[in-house]
């Protein structure tokens, strides 16, 4: 498969990838993206400081990505159990959002996200770390891959990439308001 750019429509084997819900039922990324734009929020793992920062960021903002139109949907990449937890310990559970998991990581690689170690022991992850923990989120355990960095993606309803982010290093999130703006663009 080819890495994903800016302006590409996903292609077939792209749009094939499965990704699991908190159920266990296999969902193609495809069958995800809704007839309005589609935002991607990719999560480092489930047991990260950082991934639970970046829900917070999102939680307050995620009625404005609904009414105007777009359906916003976490990824992360630990096992369904991990996932259902992250749900339930983040407050996803009653927001107009959705969670998957892709715990081979395909959809990730697709899109060319950040994997080393070095994003996340550089001077710039550990000060995002110690900012994460002064907001109150702890680490609590690794689920998922820990080398894995995340990032946003948006698509609009005919597949066509209109915003892809790739975190560098733990906690370079996109602003959510560079998210909405887009959204509201496409709108």
């Amino acid at each position: 498969m080819a890495e994903v750019e800016h302006g590409m429509t996903l292609a077939t084997d792209i749009t094939a990838l499965e990704l699991l819900a908190p159920d266990g039922e296999r969902v193609s990324v495809g069958a995800l993206v809704a007839d309005s734009p589609t935002v991607f929020v990719f999560l480092r793992h489930f047991g990260c400081l950082a991934c639970q920062e970046h829900v917070a960021l999102w939680k307050p903002r995620l009625a404005e990505f609904a009414s105007a139109g777009a359906v916003v949907i976490f990824i992360g990449n630990g096992d369904t159990k991990q996932l259902r937890e992250f749900v339930q310990k983040t407050g996803l559970v009653d927001q107009p959002a959705a969670a998957y998991t892709d715990p081979e990581k395909r959809f990730y690689d697709v899109l060319g996200m950040e994997n080393s170690l070095a994003s996340v022991l550089s001077p710039g992850a550990m000060f995002n770390a110690v900012r994460a923990l002064g907001r109150g989120h702890l680490q609590t355990s690794v689920q998922g891959d820990p080398t894995q960095q995340g990032g946003v993606l948006i698509v609009d309803s005919a597949k066509r990439v209109q915003l892809l982010h790739r975190e560098a290093r733990l906690g370079d999130y996109l602003p959510v308001e560079q998210a909405l703006a887009k959204v509201k663009e496409l709108g």
